[in-house]
């Protein structure tokens, strides 16, 4: 599937509550675990956290997240 942006304030302002297309698709698939990647010819990038400024995580990330992550990334 390929998304374009969206206007995260638009969204915010009609009352909707999903920050985003990861989150949406998540719930309307009843999928726990998403990942956002982002592709071009020959690479690939898999978010760590959807739309959350890092400030909300402790820093580092730690171990477990990034392998849970990267384990999803492989299965894609």
């Amino acid at each position: 599937m390929v998304t374009a942006p969206v206007h995260k304030a638009t969204i915010n302002e009609s009352g909707i509550r999903f920050s985003g297309h990861t989150e949406y698709l998540a719930e309307a698939t009843h999928t726990r675990q998403v990942v956002m990647l982002l592709a071009s010819g020959d690479l690939r990038v898999a978010l760590a956290t959807t739309h959350l400024p890092c400030a909300r995580y402790p820093m580092p990330l730690s171990l477990l997240i990034w392998r849970a992550r990267s384990l999803s990334c492989i299965r894609i």
